[in-house]
């Protein structure tokens, strides 16, 4: 689920814990007396746990101010644990934890913290459901403890398998404020210009449906603004204000805000084809937080995505209206997330259900005419791009560009 500028998943975890040696310290005084190799079979088992997945620029912005980003994630795993008892019935002990700054599948850095015992107690649970107390109280612990490096007031830990190393207080506050909010992705990156690279799967499914196959239609609002998540890169932190789909077997509209998210993902399965605006570039993009489902992996009509690979430059969903149906939109993108902030949800679900039937009904003009009108930007001559679209050669995967 998306949280505040970061996003936070759960799930089952294989925990791998390997013991290869000890010291010996003398009493009193823990004098470091020697280390002794182990060797040891690795003792595995598999549990539940959250983490928390951490922004590329947060780490380049860490590194620009000459912090050491592991340093700093591996503190907030160690504080995170430490107070965890706060909001849980249990022992620090009960939780275990580990730091990557780059996960080879999240692709990205992430702090996992997960139950640590075999089969999960429930603990985890407990901190995905509370994780923004959880990390405000973690920032609140570091930032006011008087040590200068850190210490086992804060960030150190008993249990640590790297001997509290490497560890940086003045980062895991940094890192803390930006996943928190305080301070604004926008302020420590640039935005994009909505280039981000996508998925090139266009996975329509090889074997025709049964008829009549379901066809639905998407659009979605966002809670957030591009600028808000540092660029259009960060489309996933954007959050749902509302999605809306059009079932043409029901020939109804289903509207759904960001708590029925689970029921609008279970509903995209059961279609046989899915066709949208600028659907794989954003609209999943802003779903993946909500869902370990890889979206790009549905059948799916992509009309920008289409448009782009006949004309080679991008037309925006109004132009399209306008000129190919005569249509205008009821408003954008920012006049969306203002309406959001302001609570007008009637006004908020009935743009983007007009955004879905324009989508529609720009699909089935391309089906009925094969080609769809846009105006040429130089003189304004209204022009024609010749489409293909076949129903049964979509369903297949067969629409060629």
């Amino acid at each position: 689920k998306p949280q505040d500028q970061f996003v936070v998943r759960e799930g089952k975890l294989k925990v791998t814990e390997r013991v290869v040696g000890y010291e010996k310290r003398a009493l009193p005084g823990q004098e470091l007396l020697g280390t002794f190799p182990l060797d040891l079979p690795p003792q595995v088992f598999e549990t539940t746990g959250f983490w928390i997945e951490m922004e590329t620029q947060i780490k380049s912005f860490l590194e620009q101010k000459g912090l050491h980003f592991m340093g700093g994630i591996h503190a907030i795993e160690h504080a995170a644990i430490g107070i965890f008892p706060l909001f849980a019935l249990c022992d620090r002990n009960d939780v275990g934890g580990i730091s990557y700054q780059y996960h080879p599948e999240l692709e990205k850095g992430a702090v996992f913290i997960y139950d640590g015992y075999p089969g999960g107690v429930g603990l985890s649970r407990r901190g995905f459901e509370i994780i923004h107390d959880l990390l405000v109280k973690t920032l609140e612990v570091i930032e006011g403890c008087e040590c200068e490096q850190g210490c086992p007031s804060c960030i150190h830990s008993p249990k640590c398998g790297s001997g509290n190393k490497p560890l940086d207080k003045a980062a895991a506050i940094l890192v803390l404020k930006l996943l928190l909010g305080h301070i604004p992705l926008s302020e420590i990156s640039v935005p994009g210009s909505g280039s981000d690279k996508g998925h090139s799967n266009n996975s329509i499914q090889e074997e025709r449906p049964l008829s009549p196959p379901r066809i639905l239609f998407m659009d979605l609002e966002t809670q957030k603004s591009a600028q808000d998540v540092g660029g259009w890169q960060n489309s996933h932190l954007m959050r749902v204000s509302v999605a809306v789909l059009y079932d043409e077997t029901e020939k109804e509209f289903f509207v759904y805000t960001e708590s029925q998210v689970p029921e609008l993902i279970n509903y995209l399965e059961r279609a046989d084809l899915i066709v949208g605006f600028n659907i794989k570039r954003f609209d999943y993009k802003v779903l993946s937080a909500y869902t370990a489902r890889n979206l790009q992996e549905l059948p799916t009509f992509d009309i920008l995505e289409d448009l782009y690979k006949r004309l080679g430059f991008r037309l925006s969903l109004d132009h399209l209206a306008q000129v190919t149906l005569g249509r205008q939109k009821l408003g954008h993108g920012l006049q969306a997330i203002e309406w959001f902030k302001l609570g007008d949800m009637e006004k908020l679900i009935r743009y983007c259900k007009e955004d879905v039937a324009i989508t529609r009904d720009l699909f089935d003009y391309g089906i009925e005419n094969k080609h769809i009108l846009y105006r040429e930007k130089e003189n304004g001559k209204k022009l024609r791009v010749l489409v293909d679209w076949d129903m049964q050669k979509i369903l297949r995967g067969k629409v060629e560009s």
